[in-house]
């Protein structure tokens, strides 16, 4: 809605760098605190393991680690 009713989007005078220059504050990453950070963290863990243990489990891996280029939210 700030976007949508700034002067310069209005206007229709704004730039490729509209967003970078009046709204830098908002592409910034929200802090957490670090009992958020260390849940984070294990989500992302839990996340990667049960990933891996699918492939695994179809054949679809012969090295220990993953292809970078297999994505668990394709459906490999």
């Amino acid at each position: 809605i700030e976007i949508l009713s700034h002067k310069d989007f209005v206007m229709g005078t704004m730039t490729t760098r509209f967003i970078e220059t009046h709204f830098a504050n908002a592409l910034k990453a929200p802090s957490l605190t670090a009992e958020e950070k260390e849940y984070a963290d294990l989500q992302m863990k839990e996340l990667k393991s049960a990933n891996l243990s699918s492939q695994n489990s179809r054949g679809l891996l012969n090295t220990s680690e993953a292809s970078p280029w297999q994505s668990f939210w394709r459906g490999i």
